[in-house]
């Protein structure tokens, strides 16, 4: 088992290619989603799209579950709005048909992640200048 915290941990940290390919494909999966979110806003439920919002929550879920097993600080993890964000979408792509209003507004709230986007962005940009700098 700590062999496989040891390999999350460095997907989600580390500066070598593959985590940064990583964290490039978890980008692409947050504007995807995105993407997913604004398009479906108005389309009646069926179980396509119910197996697609499902997919994509359990897809979010686990991202969420990995972050936190490797958060140095839990309890501030848990406490982050981005974090909470991520929560209230993934509950809402779970329940959502099952309620007579529409949730599908609070699936934007994925879009609060995109300051993580940017962060993870200028981190592995300047992961790449370093070691530019360092040959």
């Amino acid at each position: 088992m700590e062999n496989l915290k040891a390999t999350v941990e460095r997907l989600y940290t580390d500066h070598t290619p593959g985590a940064v390919q990583f964290r490039y494909a978890l980008i692409i999966f947050d504007f995807v989603t995105i993407l997913f979110f604004i398009a479906t806003a108005h389309v009646p439920y069926g179980p396509g799209l119910i197996l697609a919002s499902r997919l994509t929550g359990v897809i979010i879920c686990l991202d969420l579950i990995a972050r936190w097993w490797v958060a140095e600080d839990r309890r501030f993890f848990l406490t982050r709005i981005y974090t909470l964000a991520d929560v209230v979408v993934v509950g809402s792509l779970f329940i959502d048909p099952w309620l007579s209003g529409d949730l599908a507004f609070l699936r934007v709230l994925r879009g609060l992640s995109t300051p993580t986007i940017c962060f993870m962005i200028c981190a592995a940009t300047a992961a790449g200048s370093a070691r530019m700098r360092m040959q």
